[in-house]
């Protein structure tokens, strides 16, 4: 098969994929998505219901036959088509929002493409992954090592010693669900993929990751008015953050769209959902516990603050702090009696390769961390840890540094200082332009409000005290870590950008895509092939770029929105 087979063909698993998922989710939810008013929310609950239905049917079929697994896709599928002619009018609403879920991913997987094809080629798709996004090989293929050890358990040839559950892995249970439904079958040989499943999955995986626009879309339409709420999403859309995750592979986008349902849903008083919604975010992607444990204590301290005001009896009440603590201690007693190595723990606890974790027992690593620190620096750590999370500290670090003997200053060195520092920093997933709005709109009056403070204190404050009494690594509260927090960065920068005069969210706005640019630029090599042209990827980036900003200063006849700054829902 050629290459142009391979990629033409793969490219279709996504979008099918997502049309699937909003078949079965409108077929499963239809009575409570009817409610929903906003279609981006309509469009994020439906496909997420119907990956997480499938999530469950392909978990009994692993247990069950691991060899059907690709059977509870088209099961379901087939379910959908059957109760479609009752369900068609519902299913038309839910166009637009798919029709962007699939223009998204499309747009992803062809800037991928085009940097994997050109100077930049790694020896294989994950390695041109991790030289985009710097999201690393044993990162972006997790849930495809997931989904083999499912499907092979200790047969797995090179890895009869993973241990699956060291990271949670409801990834891998839809990789292994999808890719077979598909035709496209994993080896039992670990990390040993042809270029059919590598890219399959690839194209899959950035689809899933998508969906991760329509929740965050959903966030700026409820902090956002007017014309601002398009600026807003237009910067969103084309943010290297969102792209750069997306193409990343890693299901921590899935984590951020099922926790932020689960906000919905308690903001809709379905308490029960939106705690078991907060506890899959955390079976997507293991960072998500704090936020999953920080989200449930504080539901919790609001039921009993009004009880009486909703009416809720005390057995109803008991049942959210137990649905709440159920799933990590599910998972955790799972993990003790399956056993195996965990080198992933000793990794954010004590600062080594994950390798080496495989090799060294836990007693043997806390020995050597331990001698070679000491508790003056370990009591420093958590609070230098917090400045760096809120500090644009590579832009610092680069004028702190400035020498005449330097090198010479370049636009690829300010756009490696801007890159480092919207990947790195919460704070700044935006930019470091967008990062000063967000503290513009972080002081702003209407952060006083419940919704952005509780958001602020929830996603950003709390999962700090488990996080500054037990990692012992350096630099630990980045934003690739502490994915969840780009929800109330998002809110701050909604509400600071729509206190701003129309002019001034124009020029912001035009800066921001020329900071996009340059941290775009960055990450294309300054080398080429003499004689052909390979510069696919800066034919993509350019012209998409200059798209969004011809958006932004000559936008549709914009209706401004009879809501104020939050819906009535958000009060």
């Amino acid at each position: 098969m050629t290459q142009l087979q391979i990629v033409v063909l793969t490219a279709m698993v996504g979008p099918a994929y997502l049309i699937f998922l909003c078949l079965i989710g409108d077929m499963i939810g239809r009575a409570w998505l009817s409610t929903i008013e906003s279609s981006w929310e309509r469009g994020a609950s439906t496909m997420l219901a119907g990956l997480l239905a499938h999530a469950a049917l392909t978990s009994v079929a692993l247990v069950v036959a691991p060899g059907w697994s690709g059977m509870a896709l088209w099961i379901l599928l087939a379910g959908a088509v059957i109760s479609w002619r009752w369900r068609r009018p519902m299913a038309v609403t839910l166009a637009k929002p798919l029709l962007l879920v699939i223009a998204y991913s499309v747009a992803c997987y062809l800037v991928l493409l085009s940097f994997h094809y050109g100077p930049a080629r790694g020896s294989t798709i994950f390695w041109s992954i991790f030289s985009l996004t710097n999201v690393t090989p044993g990162d972006s293929p997790q849930s495809a090592f997931q989904a083999q050890y499912l499907l092979f358990g200790h047969q797995l040839i090179g890895a009869q010693q993973f241990a699956l559950f060291d990271r949670p892995f409801l990834g891998g249970i839809i990789t292994a669900g999808t890719l077979p439904a598909f035709g496209i079958h994993l080896q039992p040989k670990f990390y040993d993929y042809d270029e059919l499943t590598a890219f399959a999955y690839t194209n899959l995986w950035i689809a899933i990751n998508s969906i991760a626009a329509l929740s965050l879309l959903n966030v700026v339409e409820r902090f956002s008015n007017g014309r601002s709420t398009l600026i807003i999403s237009m910067l969103l859309l084309a943010s290297p953050f969102l792209v750069f995750n997306t193409i990343g592979l890693w299901p921590k986008l899935l984590a951020l769209s099922l926790i932020c349902l689960a906000c919905t849903q308690a903001l809709r008083k379905n308490w029960i959902i939106a705690i078991l919604l907060s506890g899959a975010s955390f079976v997507a992607h293991g960072s998500f516990l704090w936020a999953h444990l920080s989200f449930g204590g504080a539901l919790i301290l609001i039921l009993l603050a009004q009880r009486q005001k909703y009416g809720i009896t005390w057995p109803r009440l008991a049942a959210v702090p137990f649905a709440c603590a159920a799933v990590p201690i599910a998972w955790f007693v799972a993990e003790h009696l399956v056993g195996g190595a965990t080198p992933l723990r000793t990794y954010y606890l004590y600062n080594v390769q994950v390798a080496y974790g495989l090799d060294h027992t836990a007693e043997q690593i806390a020995k050597e961390f331990y001698s070679s620190t000491n508790p003056a620096n370990l009591a420093v750590l958590p609070w230098m840890n917090m400045i760096k999370g809120i500090l644009p500290i590579e832009t610092l670090d680069a004028i702190l540094n400035y020498r005449l003997s330097n090198e010479a200053i370049s636009w690829r060195t300010l756009g490696e200082t801007l890159f480092y520092t919207q990947h790195m920093r919460t704070w700044f997933a935006l930019g470091l332009i967008g990062g000063i709005v967000t503290l513009r709109g972080l002081l702003h009056s209407h952060s006083e409000r419940w919704l952005p403070r509780l958001a602020l204190i929830v996603f950003f404050v709390l999962p700090l005290i488990p996080g500054l009494g037990l990692y012992r690594r350096d630099d630990l509260f980045l934003l690739i870590i502490m994915m969840f927090s780009a929800i109330p960065v998002l809110i701050s920068f909604s509400i600071g950008f729509s206190s701003l005069r129309e002019p001034t969210m124009t020029a912001i706005a035009l800066a921001m895509i020329a900071e996009y640019l340059m941290i775009y630029f960055w990450r294309y090599p300054p080398g080429s092939y003499a004689g052909e042209f390979h510069a696919y990827y800066l034919a993509v980036i350019v012209p998409s770029l200059l798209i969004v900003a011809a958006s932004i200063v000559w936008p549709r006849k914009w209706q401004p929105s009879k809501l104020k700054i939050f819906s009535s829902a958000t009060r």
